[in-house]
């Protein structure tokens, strides 16, 4: 096992993150012709082979005195994607929900032995609307009995969490077809996590402006937190891959920029801060009724004071509120703002631009 990832996972956890590992790919040893990833596990051989390899990690993350260093375990990455599998230009046979949830029926059980506090996260990440069916047929043939976590990658970019496209539909909506899916054949209360999504802030296929991708992750967490289901959500990604951002989309999903620039935020990265600490053991209440265009949820915060984020699809919006007690309101950058009171009403105007209100008095 690489020292420098063994040495990032122990200088996580001296800061208080715990880690989700992902067991990755196939083994080239085990079939002929070799392929750099190996190939998907696809006969009882091979999944033993990766079953085994699960055993090792599980067991190699546990520090000296008996303590677990890795807790959650994701088995796979992108199985019908084919994210790493791929061969002259198709991904290589044998993704199929059939196979993966023999794997899956494999893997659970050792990992379970090994350590029963592991988490054991399912699926593979898959993408909630370009794989529902796979998904769909997976929970048929019984995955959710064996993790206690499904992984989805809710990509859409350049799309808006909020847009609705002729072929598609917009994030929520997506997240809720699979969830209302998880009531028909979970007994357990299985959670969803997103284990990656994002936006890449570059020119070319996909990409969007370094502000629309700060917008665009404000609001899809703030749309997440309204899903008893999700219990984890993962921005992809913390930095850029490299520096050359005009030669690869994968290179810009970063909320920093990439070392050779110091890490600098983009504003995605000052946006998530101020985000993180806002909601920081705050409880959702609700969304709350409004134009089609207008989003506002509700959440209740430890101090006792209740606090509003609002924004608008649209050019502009307004959000008017009683002008009944205490308000506090910061912009997604965590700026002050001063709000406008008339006729018993604070008036505040909107745009794409997440705002925080805080209502009431600190306990």
């Amino acid at each position: 096992f690489p020292e420098y990832e063994a040495a990032a996972i122990q200088e996580a956890l001296e800061l208080g993150i715990q880690t989700q590992g992902i067991i990755n790919y196939g083994n080239p040893i085990y079939e002929n012709p070799s392929y750099k990833n190996g190939i998907f596990p696809s006969d009882d051989r091979v999944r033993k082979v990766y079953s085994n390899y699960a055993e090792y990690l599980a067991n190699y993350h546990i520090d000296e005195a008996g303590g677990r260093k890795v807790k959650y375990f994701e088995v796979w990455n992108e199985w019908t994607y084919g994210c790493g599998m791929w061969v002259g230009g198709e991904p290589l046979p044998g993704n199929t929900p059939e196979n993966y949830v023999d794997l899956l029926k494999r893997t659970y059980p050792v990992l379970k032995k090994v350590d029963p506090e592991i988490q054991v996260i399912g699926i593979g990440g898959d993408n909630p609307w370009k794989h529902k069916e796979e998904i769909k047929r997976m929970f048929e043939l019984g995955v959710l009995d064996y993790c206690d976590a499904i992984s989805l990658h809710p990509y859409r970019q350049p799309a808006a969490p909020e847009d609705v496209r002729p072929d598609r539909m917009d994030m929520y909506s997506e997240i809720k077809v699979i969830s209302d899916m998880m009531d028909q054949y979970d007994t357990t209360d299985t959670k969803i996590w997103l284990t990656e999504f994002g936006w890449p802030t570059w020119a070319g296929r996909g990409g969007i402006s370094e502000k629309d991708q700060a917008r665009y992750l404000v609001r899809s967490f703030v749309i997440l937190r309204s899903f008893p289901r999700v219990e984890s959500a993962t921005w992809y990604d913390l930095k850029d891959d490299a520096d050359n951002y005009w030669d690869n989309q994968e290179f810009n999903f970063g909320m920093l920029m990439h070392e050779n620039y110091n890490y600098a935020p983009k504003p995605a990265g000052v946006a998530f801060a101020v985000l993180s600490q806002l909601l920081s053991g705050a409880d959702y209440q609700a969304r709350v009724d409004s134009a089609s265009t207008e989003y506002l949820y509700r959440f209740s915060l430890s101090d006792g004071r209740q606090l509003l984020i609002a924004w608008t699809t649209e050019d502009h919006g307004e959000l008017r509120l009683p002008a009944d007690g205490d308000i506090e309101v910061l912009s997604m950058m965590g700026q002050p703002l001063e709000p406008d009171s008339t006729g018993g009403e604070v008036v505040l105007p909107l745009s794409g631009d997440p705002i925080y209100v805080f209502k009431g008095t600190k306990r």
